[in-house]
């Protein structure tokens, strides 16, 4: 692919890219005081930035601000508040066992920033999504290179303008352009790249990253169901589904996907969930389509199921002036319909009868591995049986969406949902190196397996060979 970037902007991201490397070889010593001192100095600015900040939000996506405090802000501050806290602990060499032949040896592991590392944010939670990254990070030493979507240009702008403001381009910088400037930054032999986006376009970062050997992370999105057993409080589960399915007017990357609900439960299970609705399109919170290019695809994917034969509960009258969407809910839908194949990413909620637990594991086994899967349910035993005969990057009980917001729980997907975890210590984690360090003691016993081999040490390597084969 030829990149078609314009001279003075790759001219800038290569001395960017040189002034960190400089850098890298300062932050190797970078104690958790000046860790803390740099999540400290973001904090202050993105306090500082706060009304800005949903200002920015409402023009790209009509977020109210109660709605961008709630998904954007606040799940950035536990975020910061938790590594700011942890930053010593997590910076700790931590001990490992001995095994046996080496009893007098001491064994760790070390962690290490990883060096530079570029992080790649999409549009549809365009701050929050940004910045935890950028937070995991610095908390492990790192400088960052920002690349925050041109879809949400707004929200893209007032970073910009918040890192401009709190941190020299040599440790933390972002580079704003279109799909082009992203793929000259992910060619530059970065020491990491943090990417959050679908799976077509991780595919795609995967390749370039490889020429580099750059280890990556892949935070990217799928098909996420929703399971509603038997036993589930229906009401209780039709409520969070909707809430889960619908903030954002669909677009996150964990709301539940489709809904596979026992059969006998079905319309009264739609009839709960467009109750809900009504309460929340009466609160003017509801969230507009990104761009005309989305609302478009969304306008596909439902002409297709209809034409497929699909019924349709929609709950208000499209406007494409303005890009608002009203929620749909579907049923009676084929199989091998577009809405079933790709990530709706909008607000059209499927709902699909299954006749038991069995019956819905089934439906998913030959699917592609999601990022999340949500299970509504108070029977312990069906629980379990979905836990253990599914895989998933993460699993919410009786809940939608709430585990993103518990840093320390790891988040992150599976083969084509994605690679790597981050959140809390298993951001810090994720973005350091894990370097193992072995010190021999002057006693070490290891030399009496070195040649030439004795009849003393043929006896001692086969009591090796007994005593491990056990």
């Amino acid at each position: 692919m030829q990149n078609t970037i314009e001279h003075d902007e790759s001219s800038k991201i290569d001395e960017i890219f040189d002034l960190q490397r400089d850098t890298v070889l300062k932050n190797r010593t970078t104690t958790y005081r000046e860790r803390r001192q740099k999540l400290r100095r973001l904090l202050d600015a993105i306090l500082e930035f706060q009304d800005r900040i949903e200002s920015a939000l409402k023009l790209d996506l009509n977020k109210c601000a109660e709605e961008s405090r709630v998904t954007e802000i606040i799940p950035v501050l536990i975020e910061l508040q938790l590594a700011y806290k942890k930053i010593p602990e997590w910076m700790q060499p931590k001990r490992v066992a001995r095994s046996f032949p080496l009893l007098l040896a001491k064994s760790s592991i070390k962690y290490e920033p990883r060096g530079r590392v570029l992080v790649i944010s999409p549009w549809n939670y365009p701050f929050n999504l940004s910045i935890i990254p950028v937070i995991s990070a610095l908390a492990a030493g790192n400088t960052v290179v920002l690349k925050p979507s041109e879809i949400s240009s707004h929200t893209s702008s007032i970073l910009k303008e918040l890192i401009t403001n709190t941190f020299d381009e040599d440790g933390v910088a972002v580079i704003e352009g279109d799909a082009d400037t992203a793929q000259y930054l992910i060619k530059k032999p970065f020491d990491h790249i943090f990417f959050t986006g679908s799976p077509q376009v991780g595919k795609l970062v995967m390749a370039l990253a490889a020429e580099n050997l750059s280890t990556v992370t892949l935070e990217l999105g799928g098909k996420s169901p929703a399971i509603v057993g038997e036993s589930a409080d229906l009401k209780d589960a039709a409520h969070k589904i909707a809430w889960g399915k619908f903030i954002n007017a669909g677009q996150t990357c964990i709301a539940p996907d489709y809904v596979l609900v026992p059969d006998h439960l079905l319309k009264q299970f739609v009839e709960l969930v467009k109750e809900k609705l009504h309460d929340f399109l009466k609160s003017n919170s509801y969230t507009h389509i990104i761009s005309d290019k989305h609302y478009t695809r969304l306008t596909g994917l439902l002409e297709d199921a209809i034409e497929r034969g699909a019924s349709i509960e929609s709950l208000g009258e499209n406007r494409d002036t303005d890009r608002y969407f009203a929620p749909v809910i579907i049923t009676d839908v084929d199989k091998e319909s577009a809405i079933m194949q790709e990530e709706i990413f909008g607000p059209l909620l499927t709902v699909i009868p299954v006749r038991n637990i069995d019956e819905a594991i089934a439906f998913l086994e030959p699917r592609p591995k999601p990022l999340t899967m949500y299970v509504f349910g108070r029977n312990r035993e069906e629980i379990n049986k979905i836990l253990t005969r599914t895989t998933v990057g993460s699993t919410c009980i009786n809940e939608t969406l709430a585990h993103f917001s518990n840093p320390n729980l790891p988040f992150g997907g599976v083969n084509n949902s994605g690679t790597g975890r981050y959140h809390g210590f298993h951001g810090f984690e994720e973005l350091s190196h894990k370097r193992g360090v072995f010190k021999q003691s002057r006693y070490g016993m290891l030399s009496l397996l070195y040649p030439p081999y004795t009849k003393l040490k043929q006896r001692i390597i086969d009591f090796f060979m007994w005593w491990f084969s056990r």
